[in-house]
């Protein structure tokens, strides 16, 4: 029986996958699988909402026998996917790689990903103004503490937080924090991708690998006549990073 060239090459992309997890380097005296334990959430964000997921939700049960590739998240026009790196690692990054598929139809989801210290909590209209998206709580989107010294505040630096739980575009996606940039185009059937950095990526305790899907994000302007990609509804799984190197605090 003739195995269909699809089939073929989303099996070839699932082996691919789990080598990248099984040649990870994480660290001395740890497993394949504990690669789960370096990220401590993953957040996606659409003009529905914001939910957060774990890690270990994408990546259950991969089979290559028959593709049969659950879905985890449901179809939507995602902006962004955030991962958050566990309190307790630094981690060093030089690949990602996961599958995708639309609900109907074909498109192209153009793909940016930074290295930031919160997760955007919204979502620009057409006018450009941020909406702000539920789903979040303070905790997620805050800046890290980086010392108990800076812990000590007053009632202006109490008020400056509170501001910054608001994470906008603007704010974060700079291009002193953007790591790569991917085109992956996506049809009703599940394919995949395998996307290297340019070297490896250090992301410290408790900041975030953001994917921003640029045209599941923008908003229209008079001042840009270029045609825009379309946006794109989509889902996706078996989401994984090549660890290069981790280190426990």
């Amino acid at each position: 029986m003739k195995i269909p060239c699809k089939l073929t090459a989303l099996a070839v992309c699932v082996a691919l996958l789990l080598s990248l997890a099984s040649c990870a380097d994480f660290g001395a005296g740890e497993n394949e699988d504990d690669f789960k334990k370096y990220f401590s959430g993953v957040y996606v964000l659409s003009k529905s909402g914001a939910e957060k997921y774990s890690i270990e939700d994408f990546n259950r049960d991969i089979h290559m026998e028959d593709m049969d590739i659950p879905v985890v998240v449901p179809y939507n026009e995602y902006c962004y996917i955030g991962f958050r790196v566990s309190e307790e690692y630094t981690l060093s990054l030089s690949e990602f790689a996961f599958f995708a598929k639309t609900q109907n139809g074909e498109g192209e989801l153009e793909l940016e990903f930074y290295i930031t210290d919160k997760m955007p909590t919204s979502i620009k209209d057409d006018d450009g103004n941020d909406v702000e998206m539920p789903g979040l709580d303070e905790e997620e989107t805050q800046t890290p503490p980086e010392s108990d010294a800076n812990s000590e505040t007053n009632s202006d630096s109490e008020t400056e937080t509170e501001t910054e739980t608001e994470s906008r575009e603007e704010d974060l996606f700079i291009p002193a924090n953007k790591i790569h940039t991917a085109t992956f185009s996506v049809g009703e059937e599940w394919d995949s991708v395998l996307l290297e950095f340019d070297g490896s990526k250090t992301i410290e305790p408790n900041q975030y690998v953001i994917v921003r899907i640029n045209n599941n994000c923008y908003f229209s302007s008079d001042d840009e006549e270029e045609e825009k990609t379309p946006s794109v509804s989509f889902t996706f799984n078996y989401l994984l990073f090549h660890i290069t190197d981790a280190h426990k605090k």
